[in-house]
């Protein structure tokens, strides 16, 4: 059975429509404090030791929470002068 090539081009009867179907999204720890990171960067580093995570893909999430870690740290040490200049007014 000979096709013509214009069977085969997307939204034809022919051609199978392919639709995008979102992965669940998954829902990590919250890490609100310094404390929350070192918690998960320490579950991220014996996930690594245990290889039950790619090196690779542990390394990559112990830069991120490393980056939470220095953002709450920088937002803390804000409040914190703030609060001292606002003392020394």
């Amino acid at each position: 059975m000979a096709t013509n090539a214009t069977d085969n081009e997307p939204g034809s009867a022919v051609a199978p429509v392919l639709r995008f179907i979102p992965a669940p999204r998954v829902r990590g720890p919250t890490l609100k404090t310094v404390d929350d990171c070192a918690v998960e960067l320490a579950r991220v580093y014996r996930a690594m030791k245990a290889r039950t995570l790619a090196t690779q893909d542990g390394t990559r999430l112990a830069y991120v929470i490393g980056e939470i870690r220095k953002t709450l740290e920088t937002a803390d040490l804000e409040r914190r002068l703030e609060s001292l200049e606002s003392r020394m007014r």
